[in-house]
């Protein structure tokens, strides 16, 4: 299964493979809260302080042979809840 590798290769880490332009540092987002149902699996990263002028969330979703990858940045700081109710809208049109 190609995207079992490419999960395989590229996420699943403490710290993305691949930086954003923008976002040099990230870290595994340990807010995301696990019990949400879902049927995907979810890699979600954080940009910690200190950040520039935006801060930088991403999430890469695997639901089935589909990769969904979401990227959200804000002046003043990425709010977690806006982000993950993206990351739940995404997942339900990959499934």
């Amino acid at each position: 299964m190609v995207s079992g590798k490419v999960q395989q290769d590229e996420f699943g880490g403490i710290t993305p493979t691949h930086a954003l332009r923008g976002a040099p540092a990230m870290q595994m987002d340990d807010a995301f809260p696990e019990a949400l149902g879902t049927r995907a699996l979810h890699y979600v990263y954080v940009e910690p302080k200190p950040y520039g002028a935006e801060q930088v969330r991403e999430a890469v979703l695997v639901c089935g042979d589909v990769l969904g990858f979401v990227v959200q940045s804000r002046k003043g700081g990425a709010k977690a809840v806006p982000f993950q109710q993206t990351e739940v809208l995404q997942e339900q049109l990959l499934s």
